[in-house]
């Protein structure tokens, strides 16, 4: 019996409200604008599913969200409310119907973790009890259990380059039950389907290799003129891809008629892929959801891939899904039925020729301050362009990480890279420097890359949130700013006494205090709603702009410089 995921229904979760999503049972595409929660969605539909069983390299098929995503514990996720509805393959109507739950493990270090509860969500005529018992009776799942499919998710962070982590490998022999099973055939096959003849299948030389850094490892087989250690980006990325497609072939072997097919979720299908080897991996997805059984979930800002998965869908909307948002602020889910209206949506009228430029960034943190001063330079300097052809992506490395990567493979020259004010410097505790106003003399690092770009200052984020809000309390100037927000219903709330007592009182800075110290005292949430409410950063660079007309021009400078890489290849 093969089960599907049939329909997510969001009643609320983060920035979605009241969307019902439904899916198709071979490829659902997730695309649409930056920050609508692309990638958020399609991880509340593989954390439904899952098994403990080993894969090849390390991990399981039960992928959890905290791995991918982070909830900070004073997020209000006890207020969400998603809902997703399960079917079969068999000529019963009945179907299975999860609500997900959120539990706390941060003592055991393991984050906010979702668990797929029992709903009557979709049955409000009988009780949740009465659900329970009866998939308890039919399927064999527990009311807190997973739909027992093995899953995997593949993040971003598998773009993390081999040049720049310790490499270490185990030789697969020909004794191996990888070599026996035809795992390793099947690899060779699989990759060649998509860079044609890069491997030669003769005398197949394999070894699992493991990126230690992002604890990621899986079947190695090297193609024609590189080794381990020289392979691009683009060749890493389809290895991954390649590895999660020859985990559940190897699974399939190993459980026979007890297998039930899989979930497979790909976060950026498309990075670092030339658009002709994006058609031939869609192509290989698409053989492979029949072969192996498998339902497939992508997010991409592909027009290549989006063409095709349009035409897909209107000739079997069943197999076939895109599901395409927009506007960041109230994300929605909307039609797009054909390739035109796709394009006047991810590109404005004016920009339509501009490819989408993405900006890698550090964690939620930098993209969140990276936007709201946008939003503050369009405010304050209404009259100025915007290059916005741009998708801002938290990539969850380091920004040594993201200093070095256009080293190690030319793809991150087309990329955009944005780091948070504390990497341009080695000195600590600056907060304390900032609200005392003695930053003359910080040591600058020296980083030659025309393509990346800082926040304001050389803090990092939670201390440069934390140094605003300051400012607006402490100085005479800001003192409009707030006789304004309490004369707006929708911002009343921030008197500077709440401020005070929700934030700022919350720690003492002196010359000792950390970014981590700030983190600690639990307090980002509330700076967060507080600048994005009153738009903070706005009325604190009315007073001096300098330093956000330098973050937006660098910005515009960055966007029209790799628009300008990219389309020379076209």
């Amino acid at each position: 019996m093969r089960y599907f995921a049939d329909t997510l229904s969001i009643k609320k979760f983060r920035k979605l409200k009241d969307e019902h999503i439904t899916l198709s049972k071979k490829i659902n595409v997730f695309s649409g604008q930056n920050g609508v929660g692309k990638s958020n969605i399609m991880s509340l539909i593989a954390t439904t599913f899952g098994k403990s069983k080993k894969r090849i390299g390390k991990g399981n098929f039960q992928p959890e969200f905290y791995e991918y995503f982070t909830i900070p514990q004073n997020e209000n996720y006890s207020d969400y409310k998603t809902y997703i509805k399960i079917v079969t393959d068999s000529q019963s109507s009945d179907f299975i119907q999860k609500r997900h739950g959120y539990k706390n493990d941060s003592k055991r270090e393991r984050g906010i973790r979702i668990i797929p509860r029992s709903t009557n969500y979709y049955t409000n005529n009988i009780t949740v009890n009465e659900v329970t018992e009866k998939i308890k009776t039919t399927y064999s799942i527990g009311s807190a259990a997973r739909i027992p499919l093995p899953t995997i998710f593949l993040s971003l962070s598998r773009l993390y380059p081999v040049g720049e982590t310790n490499l270490s490998s185990t030789s697969i022999t020909t004794k191996n039950k990888l070599s026996q099973n035809d795992s390793l055939n099947k690899f060779v096959e699989w990759y060649n389907w998509v860079f044609p003849e890069a491997i030669s299948s003769d005398n197949i030389k394999a070894s699992i290799l493991n990126k230690e850094k992002i604890e990621s490892d899986g079947i190695y087989v090297s193609p024609k003129s590189t080794t381990e250690s020289t392979q691009s980006v683009g060749q890493d990325n389809l290895r991954s891809i390649i590895n999660a497609l020859v985990d559940f072939y190897n699974i399939k072997k190993e459980e026979k008629y007890d297998y039930s097919g899989g979930i497979l979720c790909i976060d950026e299908l498309d990075a670092s892929l030339h658009p002709s080897a994006q058609l031939r991996l869609l192509s290989l997805l698409d053989l492979l959801s029949e072969e192996l059984e498998l339902q497939i979930f992508l997010t991409t800002h592909s027009l290549t891939i989006l063409k095709e998965i349009i035409n897909l869908k209107k000739s079997s909307p069943e197999d076939y899904n895109l599901i395409y948002l927009v506007d960041p602020t109230e994300p929605k889910v909307v039609n797009i039925n054909s390739y035109k209206e796709l394009k006047a949506d991810l590109f404005d009228e004016k920009l339509i020729h501009q490819p989408l430029v993405k900006l890698y960034c550090e964690d939620e943190y930098t993209e969140f301050l990276f936007t709201e001063l946008v939003k503050a330079h369009k405010k304050l300097f209404c009259d100025i362009p915007s290059q916005d052809n741009y998708d801002i992506i938290p990539i969850h490395l380091g920004a040594n990480h993201l200093i070095d990567l256009p080293e190690y493979d030319n793809h991150f020259y087309k990329v955009g890279i944005v780091l948070d004010g504390d990497a341009k410097t080695t000195e600590k505790y600056l907060l304390s420097k900032y609200i005392n106003n003695k930053v003359n003399g910080i040591s600058v690092k020296k980083i030659k890359n025309n393509h990346l770009m800082f926040l304001p200052t050389f803090l990092a984020p939670e201390s440069y949130m934390y140094f605003i809000i300051s400012e607006l309390y402490n100085k005479i100037e800001y003192d409009d700013f707030w006789r304004t927000i309490i004369n707006i219903p929708e911002t009343r709330y921030y008197t500077k006494s709440r401020v005070n007592t929700d934030i700022l009182s919350k720690i003492t800075v002196d010359e000792n205090t950390s970014n981590e110290d700030i983190k600690k005292a639990n307090i980002t949430k509330a700076m967060k709603d507080f600048i994005k409410d009153t738009q903070a950063l706005a009325n604190y660079y009315r007073q001096n702009n300098k330093e956000l007309r330098e973050f937006f021009d660098k910005k515009n400078e960055i966007i029209t410089g790799v628009s300008r890489s990219i389309k020379s290849n076209y």
